[in-house]
């Protein structure tokens, strides 16, 4: 996973399209964020568990990303 940042989000740009969950050792999230991936309309369920920022993703969100190749992660609320 690579990162890069712009205003108030952080986007985690991931080679590969994930399956199942993403495991993040950072950004750290706030009370506030919002997960989602660019080029799909839905919000994504995430959690922080033992430090790592936990992104969960249902097997039907892999149809719906626009790339077969790669996938961008912004992530809104997060340090």
């Amino acid at each position: 996973v690579c990162y890069t940042a712009k205003d108030n989000s952080v986007y985690a740009i991931c080679r590969e399209i994930p399956k199942g969950e993403l495991i993040l050792t950072a950004p750290k999230p706030t009370a506030n964020v919002s997960v989602n991936i660019l080029g799909v309309n839905k919000p994504l369920k995430w959690k922080h568990e033992n430090g790592n920022f936990i992104i969960e993703l249902p097997d039907s969100i892999a149809v719906e990303i626009p790339s077969s190749h790669a996938c961008v992660f912004k992530l809104c609320g997060v340090e």
